[in-house]
């Protein structure tokens, strides 16, 4: 019923269903997709048989698809099968809170009142990409690289929904790991974050906004090059941080953080046409 009779449908996912409505003329369709930009292929680029002619089949739906920057329009143009026509470079509205710093303190204050064990920590996110059988070797290397940090880091840990109950941490490690992986708000763990740890997630597109230090533990890019997604890009050379293949290289890079922050400036700017805070009213005035 609602999406026969609404007059703008959003959408930030791959919602299937809609790719078998029959929908009014007046009906607009916007998708805003829930990544910034991808380093790992998807869409169109990865997916093959029925799930690939369904995601077809909804992208004729679209009235517009929603980019951040003309960066990444040959990318998504052949992710979501869609052509020139029904692009708009406004820049995302999920981003623009992250350009309010009012709205930033009250996140990082409402946070350190439920976590007030936390304020006076270096606090390291930790968010890696899901894979298959994960879980068994994630919590090995999570003991270690607790025993790795200095005291007084934290590591919030952030996994993909199937993985977050399959994490046992055992009563020893409580204090340097917290799984944050069921808690609601992922922009208030971003805006509390010192460094951001992860590998071919597009969390690194929000992360940059705020110019912090990423680290990339690439511990399979060979396999995941080989026989993964694959990616659009020159991963090693793209990626705005160290990547590193082994959990002592990790380690060691967490305890110098060396990181070159004019390559995230760099990265933000090269993705973020608009950097104003103001992509929901730009994306309303054409709507409207």
């Amino acid at each position: 019923y609602w999406i026969a009779t609404s007059e703008y449908i959003f959408l930030d996912n791959a919602f299937l269903p809609l790719a078998y409505c029959n929908l009014s003329k007046k009906t607009k369709v916007i998708q805003l997709w829930h990544g910034c930009n991808a380093i790992k292929k998807f869409g169109q680029s990865y997916n093959t048989g029925l799930l690939k002619k369904l995601e077809k089949k909804l992208a004729e739906k679209y009235t517009y698809l929603i980019l951040n920057s003309e960066n990444t329009r040959e990318k998504y143009k052949e992710a979501f099968g869609v052509d020139d026509s029904k692009i708009l470079v406004t820049g995302s509205p999920r981003v623009d809170i992250f350009f309010d710093e009012e709205k930033c303190s009250i996140l990082r204050s409402e946070f350190y009142k439920e976590n007030t064990l936390l304020e006076e920590k270096k606090i390291i996110l930790y968010a890696p990409t899901f894979r298959d059988n994960q879980s068994n070797k994630l919590s090995e290397e999570l003991y270690q690289l607790a025993d790795g940090i200095n005291e007084d880091s934290v590591i919030l840990l952030r996994l993909h929904p199937s993985l977050n109950e399959s994490i046992i941490i055992p009563k020893k490690y409580k204090s340097k790991i917290i799984n944050m992986s069921g808690y609601n708000n992922l922009v208030q763990l971003l805006l509390v974050s010192d460094v951001l740890i992860t590998d071919y997630s597009s969390i690194i597109y929000e992360y940059s906004i705020l110019e912090r230090p990423m680290i990339f533990y690439s511990y399979d890019f060979k396999e995941y090059s080989n026989n993964g997604r694959g990616f659009y890009e020159d991963y090693e050379n793209y990626v705005p941080g160290t990547v590193c293949y082994s959990l002592q290289d990790l380690i060691i890079e967490i305890r110098k953080l060396e990181v070159d922050i004019d390559k995230v400036k760099y990265f933000k700017i090269k993705n973020y046409e608009y950097r104003d805070g103001k992509n929901m009213q730009r994306i309303l005035r054409i709507l409207n």
